[in-house]
Formats: C-alpha cells, sequence, structure tokens
C-alpha cells in the first residue's frame, strides 16, 4: 500500500493527475455512481493514451478542465434525477368550446295522465240551430213550425201548426200556405153563431205551465179563439161555426162549455201579414 501511495505522489510531481477507484468517495449513491460509470468511459474512450500503475489511472493535465465539465453535467443530471414532492394544486382552466350536437335519443315512454284542469269561462252563445219556420209574403216571421205529424192535413188545404206568442199566451196556430187555416169547432146559445163564443174545456190546454200559457186556438176566417179566465158551466147550445161556416149543433151537444176569447189574426203585426204564406228551413 506505501509503495501505491508513492507512485500517485511521483505522479503528481511530474505534472500528471491522477484517479484512484479505491479512494472514490463511500457516500455516493447508486444512480450517481452509474454516471461516473458513464464519466469514466467517456474518458477511456475519447481521451490521450494513459498509464496504468498499480491500480492508478494517470493522464495529462489538459484533461482536467475537460474532466471538469464533465463533472459539473453529471452533477446537473444527477440533481434533475432527484424528485421533490408535489406542487400545489393550479387553477382551472377555462372551458372549452361546445362540442356539436349529438344525435336525438329515442322517444320516451308515455308520461302519467295529469291532474285535470280547472273549469274554463263560459263560451259565447253559438248560432240557432237549423229549424222551419213560416214567413209571410214580406218574409215576415209568423211563427216556427211544430213538427206534430197527426194534425197535418186538418182543413181544406195540408196545414202545419205554429207557436206565436199573443199576449201572455203561446198560442198553436194551423196556417197554410193562404194564411191562417180553418179548424176545430166553436160554439154558441144563439142559432147564428153570434154573441158569447164558448169552447169545451180541457180540449184546448197544453198542461198547467207557468205563464205564458201554452193552448191550442180554434182558427176561423182569421179570428183564434182561445179559452178565457171564465169559469166551466152549463150551457145550452142553439149553433155552432164550422170550418165551413155556422151551423146547427152536432147531436147530441155538448152541454158542459167555458167562454172563449177571440183574437183578431189579420192584425198581428201593424201593417197585416201578407199572403202567401211560406215554410222555410233556416240555421243551417
Amino acid at each position: 500500500m506505501p509503495q501505491r501511495t508513492t507512485e500517485i505522489d511521483s505522479d503528481r510531481r511530474r505534472g500528471h493527475q491522477t484517479f484512484d477507484f479505491l479512494s472514490w468517495p463511500q457516500s455516493v449513491t447508486p444512480h450517481m455512481t452509474v454516471h461516473r460509470y458513464l464519466l469514466w468511459g467517456a474518458i477511456f474512450a475519447g481521451a490521450a493514451p494513459l498509464s496504468l500503475a498499480h491500480g492508478a489511472i494517470s493522464k495529462p493535465l489538459s484533461i482536467k478542465r475537460r474532466l471538469a465539465d464533465l463533472e459539473e453535467r453529471v452533477q446537473a443530471l444527477e440533481q434533475r434525477s432527484s424528485m421533490g414532492s408535489p406542487g400545489p394544486t393550479g387553477p382551472q382552466g377555462a372551458g372549452g368550446l361546445p362540442g356539436p350536437t349529438g344525435a336525438q335519443g329515442p322517444a320516451g315512454g308515455v308520461g302519467p295522465t295529469g291532474a285535470p284542469g280547472s273549469v274554463g269561462n263560459v263560451g259565447p252563445t253559438g248560432p240557432a240551430g237549423p229549424g222551419l219556420v213560416v214567413r209571410d209574403s214580406q218574409g215576415t216571421l209568423v211563427g216556427p213550425v211544430l213538427l206534430d205529424p197527426t194534425s197535418y192535413g186538418v182543413g181544406p188545404l195540408p196545414t202545419v201548426w205554429i207557436a206565436r206568442l199573443i199576449g201572455d199566451s203561446v198560442v198553436l196556430l194551423t196556417v197554410n200556405g193562404d194564411g191562417f187555416a180553418n179548424q176545430g169547432v166553436v160554439y154558441y146559445a144563439s142559432d147564428n153563431c153570434s154573441g158569447q163564443p164558448l169552447l169545451q174545456p180541457g180540449n184546448f190546454s197544453i198542461s198547467n205551465f207557468s205563464a205564458p200559457t201554452l193552448v191550442k186556438a180554434v182558427v176561423n176566417n182569421n179570428r183564434a179563439f182561445v179559452p178565457s179566465e171564465g169559469s166551466v158551466a152549463d150551457y145550452t147550445v142553439g149553433s155552432a161555426l164550422y170550418p165551413g161556416g155556422c151551423g146547427t149543433p152536432p147531436s147530441p151537444s155538448p152541454t158542459q162549455l167555458e167562454p172563449a176569447d177571440t183574437i183578431d189574426l189579420v192584425h198581428l203585426v201593424p201593417l197585416g201579414l201578407g199572403i202567401p204564406f211560406s215554410v222555410n228551413l233556416e240555421g243551417q
């Protein structure tokens, strides 16, 4: 061992830089050792002729600068290889641009039935429905037609019943194309169809409706005969007014009769009703 040290010192005195493998620092870490072996490999590969003596390497002093530079690089690599603790999380970056619209998905199932909504406001009155009416030659309304087929054909011409408000009563009258059609029988105590007209009770009041009262009239010569407010009494019949005119009463004649009021049908409107009458279907 003393001889080896003397040779190294001799080399130093001759101006050579010597490196001893055995004097390598014991604190070198494994990865540092790798770097230093690489350093020595570079020296052996590219340095000037080397001299080996007793385990020591000797080279000219011109290599020193080169070794120092390589040493600095190795230290830099060693510093990089040591990993420090993670740094703090950086701030969140700005959001990216919206992506393209995706394809439409499949239709979902039918949802549950919702709760009923609140009741709405009452709507406006709709137009009147279609119906048959009778009008005169000037277009004046005579009355709506009552669809009662059992009443058709009363009198010399086909007739229909109409309803017309007269006073406080809805009066049912028979009409045809010539105007008001005669129908029914009116009784009198006289023998010439004069005086108080009389009607058989119960044959003309439809029912006990509240006002206006609904009654069927006997029509004769543009006059309508309707029950008055008089009471039913016993009468002796002397004559009868038929659709064709005055005549003797039927036999046997009724005895229980009630007084009747007479309505002039010609003057139902200020200017009168013009002939002929026509049936019209309106409101369709």
